[in-house]
């Protein structure tokens, strides 16, 4: 049964509709968040050919992603990523026109007089605070989660959980292998800044514990959203085997970069591609060129998602 297509609504930075739809298409990908967990990972491997990622809030000035969202006032995230025309920005529509700050190096700050909209690679699209499972993927706003009024129209608990928004924003590009990292789900209220994020932000005792109780309604939501994801072909992968998410499968973040490099591996062999006739030999396939143990990882994720299709179908 052929699925609904993703009817996000999105613009350019003048307002007028335009579409990205499947940018990444048949692409792996990284949704990457702001846990802890991810200073163990060597990120550097995000900029390796075949690798594209979408940051969520200010782990995309820490991580070299390639598009990034958030759901706060801009000028809460770094001016760096802002103004980076290498990472793609996804900006809720009214976000367009705020402006950004500058962080100077005393630690002072400047409001330079740019908007969002005047910011290189920037686009925006439609933001919902209604909480529906069925339509999480298809709907014409991107979910992420209920306020108030979101409360009175679906009935179910107040939560605003920007993650829901990246996870949204990956099945509009077309990606339809995802891979989490820095998604822990837990925030130490007695940590220091190093141990509550992966960058230098502290959060009082309160704040974490707020924090924590959105990990356990968001769970609850993403665990209601497992069979959807399923049924779509939308497949989610933890990288963290510590975190307190246990809704996903875990995959490790080595599997996941061969997953995703599998068709890009450098050097690339440059000779013979302009001769009007290049040979063909259709004997080489493309898991020739990996490694036996890369291979058996390869075979390991290939037969996952087979059996992820086989459980959604008997669903």
């Amino acid at each position: 049964m052929a699925q609904e297509p993703d009817g996000l609504h999105v613009v350019d930075r003048y307002n007028e509709k335009t579409s990205l739809r499947d940018l990444w298409k048949n692409s792996p990908g990284f949704l990457v968040c702001g846990g802890p967990s991810l200073r163990a990972l060597d990120l550097g491997f995000l900029r390796c050919r075949g690798v594209v990622s979408l940051g969520v809030n200010n782990v995309a000035g820490l991580a070299p992603v390639s598009a990034w969202t958030f759901s706060d006032p801009p000028e809460k995230f770094h001016h760096g990523v802002h103004l980076d025309p290498g990472c793609l920005s996804f900006v809720p529509i009214p976000k367009l026109r705020k402006k950004i700050r500058v962080k100077q190096p005393d630690g002072g700050w400047v409001y330079p007089g740019a908007r969002v909209r005047d910011c290189p690679g920037v686009v925006g699209y439609e933001r919902s605070c209604e909480f529906r499972p069925e339509t999480f993927l298809t709907s014409r706003g991107a979910t992420w989660g209920n306020n108030d009024k979101g409360v009175q129209a679906t009935g179910g608990p107040k939560l605003l959980f920007s993650m829901f928004l990246g996870i949204r924003l990956l099945h509009y590009l077309g990606v339809r292998r995802v891979y989490m990292l820095g998604v822990d789900f837990g925030m130490d209220p007695l940590g220091d800044a190093n141990e509550q994020y992966a960058f230098g932000q502290r959060r009082e005792p309160g704040a974490c514990e707020t924090n924590n109780g959105s990990y356990i309604q968001a769970a609850k939501w993403l665990a209601e959203l497992r069979p959807i994801f399923d049924a779509a072909g939308f497949n989610l992968f933890n990288c963290n085997p510590s975190s307190r998410l246990e809704v996903f499968d875990h995959v490790p973040y080595e599997d996941a970069i061969l997953d995703a490099t599998r068709h890009c591996r450098e050097p690339f062999d440059l000779s013979g591609w302009y001769e009007k006739k290049p040979k063909h030999d259709t004997a080489k396939e493309t898991a020739g060129s990996l490694s036996r143990r890369e291979r058996r990882r390869l075979r390991r994720i290939q037969r996952r998602e087979r059996l992820d299709k086989a459980e959604s179908r008997k669903g």
